[in-house]
């Protein structure tokens, strides 16, 4: 147990003592806590660090509570944090940056949001976003200038080709007094005659800064709990669990439940909110299906979300779900999941004012789903997410992490490495690696292999060599004409599959076959496979465009004919 200063003269010595007591649960610590909240409340706090430091420790007291009354106290001082916010600009001005883009209740975000999340930012904001005009003037070049002359009228040309005229100056002209000027270029591109991924390659091409007045809405970290019925309270210190990866086939497989369509447009909602603050855009978040939401809760308070992609959006092979992560109601971080037949790419990630003992619970437990529910065998941990390109990942040690969770790199030279490193651990507790040795041993992929009596070492079907096949084959046999090359395959694999109803199938089924057409005219014995082949392959082709994609997942993995064809496509580029 720590002391309280016997006077404390300052708010940052409450601070600082807080902090100090972030992972300490026993009853003399949370009447310690207790005691320091309520000395808080009466401190006005002007000292940007301090401000910041406090709210981190309230947010994570919120999801990690001692007691009721703790969870009360903090519920309170966070509910009324605008006032402190409030104060701190009174002082110091609407926008000073020490506290941006900290997730503050009552401040701004700066971010080049993409197409998707700028519209959708404005549908639900309005006016509260908007394009960072102060932050485009001090770039070197003009991007949004190139787009003018699409959207104005044929004489408006003389005026956008003024040289003493910015354009700021031009689009504050052109767009109407209720409308701010992201509005004006987001409705701009609406009425564009031009596909929808035209006009998110003309919108991601001008590179533009947003502002974003998070105001008292849940994207501020400070309002972002959702009701919970039950918290569980923490009573004891935050112990870090080993578990080991590689003997997950022996485990119960945990529960998980869909969500209703209503239901999961909230948990939707949710996981925007908490991304988009710290600057996280996922692709499949941006594309989420609220139909396809699932649950499961490893307990402790601990909600894991998974959601799926809408079908016009998935990936042309891989199934892709992002992940959730709620701690007592309280958005603590996400996850990614990417299968394609028995390999399953996995990650969480724990945000930074939430990083505890129970990363290691949570990324067990969506490990289990993932193998009882999804039928994951070769689970990857992407070099990304253990340092490569990647300081945070560096910096944090997620390396080891993963290590001691089962997981070992590919590359053998980098296993041998890893092999050596850990020696020198379990030999002196002290030794650390340096950061070039981090920086080598984020060099592979990971992989724990959980396949069944393997025949041979994992080794990765590559995606994208099978979509450079298909690039090879419409330079080859068509010209480079990508149209010709989908016709003919069209006509060919109807045939070859024996397919005579395809106008009834449902739109995003009749897309998805089409999709396909050109990779499946690269199977070249497509049309010997046997009637049951071709039809579990109509079947996966149909999963594919379903409403939900978890039967495409399972149709894929028991389809090993097609596993060796796309097989023996990919290698065909080796």
């Amino acid at each position: 147990m720590r002391k309280k200063p016997s006077n404390p003269k300052t708010a940052a010595e409450l601070i600082r003592l807080l902090t100090s007591l972030k992972f300490s649960f026993s009853a003399e610590d949370s009447r310690l806590k207790a005691e320091i909240i309520e000395d808080l409340a009466s401190k006005k706090l002007l000292n940007p660090f301090l401000l910041m430091k406090y709210h981190e420790a309230l947010c994570f007291a919120q999801a990690y509570p001692d007691n009721p009354e703790i969870k009360g106290l903090v519920d309170k001082e966070l509910a009324g944090f605008a006032g402190r916010i409030s104060y701190f600009k009174e002082v110091y001005g609407d926008e000073d940056e020490r506290i941006e883009d900290a997730g503050l209740v009552d401040t701004f975000i700066r971010y080049p949001y993409n197409y998707i999340m700028a519209r959708w930012l404005v549908d639900r904001y309005g006016d509260d976003v908007d394009i960072d005009w102060e932050y485009y003037a001090e770039n070197e070049s003009d991007p949004l200038s190139g787009l003018l002359n699409i959207f104005a009228l044929y004489v408006e040309n003389d005026g956008i080709d003024d040289e003493d005229l910015t354009t700021e100056e031009w689009v504050n002209t052109a767009h109407a007094e209720n409308q701010t000027s992201l509005e004006w270029l987001l409705k701009k591109l609406d009425k564009l005659p031009a596909s929808f991924d035209v006009k998110q390659y003309l919108y991601d091409g001008a590179e533009l800064m947003l502002k974003w007045r998070i105001g008292k809405s849940r994207a501020a970290s400070t309002l972002a709990m959702t009701s919970r019925p039950v918290i569980y309270y923490q009573k004891g210190p935050l112990k870090k669990h080993r578990f080991d990866l590689r003997h997950i086939s022996k485990s119960r497989p945990p529960d998980i439940r869909l969500l209703s369509e209503k239901d999961g447009k909230k948990v939707i909602e949710t996981q925007i909110l908490a991304l988009l603050p710290r600057h996280r855009e996922l692709y499949p978040t941006s594309y989420a299906n609220p139909s396809e939401v699932y649950v499961t809760s490893p307990g402790r308070g601990l909600e894991i979300y998974m959601v799926g992609m809408k079908p016009q959006n998935r990936m042309p092979l891989e199934t892709n779900y992002s992940g959730l992560l709620i701690k007592n109601g309280v958005p603590i971080g996400y996850a990614i999941s990417v299968l394609l037949f028995e390999r399953c790419e996995i990650a969480i990630n724990v945000f930074d004012m939430f990083r505890s003992g129970e990363a290691s619970i949570i990324f067990n437990h969506f490990f289990k789903v993932f193998y009882h529910h999804f039928g994951g065998r070769a689970f990857l941990m992407r070099k990304w997410q253990v340092g490569h390109e990647n300081e945070e990942g560096l910096q944090s040690g997620s390396f080891w992490f993963y290590y001691k969770l089962g997981f070992r790199s590919i590359i053998s030279e980098v296993d041998d490495l890893a092999r050596a490193e850990a020696e020198k651990i379990n030999k002196d507790r002290s030794y650390r690696c340096d950061i070039k040795t981090l920086k080598r041993l984020a060099l592979s992929d990971l992989l724990v292999d959980l396949r069944p009596k393997p025949r041979k070492p994992f080794r990765e079907l590559q995606v994208a060599k099978i979509g450079m096949a298909v690039t090879e084959m419409i330079a080859a046999d068509f010209g480079g004409d990508g149209n010709k090359a989908f016709r003919d395959s069209k006509r060919q694999v109807l045939s070859a599959l024996g397919i005579t109803d395809l106008n009834k199938w449902p739109g995003n089924e009749r897309l998805c076959f089409d999709r396909w057409c050109p990779l499946l005219n690269l199977i070249g014995d497509l049309t010997d496979w046997n009637k049951r082949d071709k039809r579990r392959l109509i079947e996966i082709i149909k999963a594919k465009g379903a409403r939900r994609e978890r039967r495409f997942v399972s149709l894929m993995q028991k389809h090993g004919k097609f596993n060796d064809a796309l097989t023996k496509v990919a290698e065909g580029r080796d």
